[in-house]
């Protein structure tokens, strides 16, 4: 049986708290949420399929850990001044939270039960 994708929100922004509650009503995924700042051991003990944090408040060594111990975890950085997002180092602009839930279900799940 697979488990559920999960997907890690790594800060404590308004802007995450809103990309968060979307993907607490959708089927398919565990959600997880941690505020900065956390210890690295603290990231990679939740074991995240994806990642989302608000560029703005993050201190830079987290994106170099996550890229370093895990290469395969989609990171999505969310700018709320810009709009932008952050595909794990490609931009996108003037994307929605149903866009990026789409994003993600189509990377990494959800699987079936």
């Amino acid at each position: 049986m697979d488990s559920q994708p999960k997907v890690l929100f790594y800060g404590n922004s308004l802007v995450l708290a809103g990309v968060q509650a979307t993907f607490k009503g959708q089927a398919g995924f565990e959600v997880i949420a941690l505020d900065q700042p956390a210890s690295e051991s603290e990231l990679l003990g939740c074991d995240p399929n994806v990642v989302v944090f608000d560029m703005r408040a993050l201190e830079s060594e987290f994106l170099f850990v996550q890229m370093r111990e895990r290469p395969g975890v989609l990171l999505i950085g969310v700018d709320p001044e810009s709009h932008e997002v952050l595909l794990t180092g490609q931009a996108v602009c003037s994307i929605s939270l149903e866009q990026i839930t789409q994003i993600v279900r189509g990377l990494v799940g959800p699987r079936a039960v």
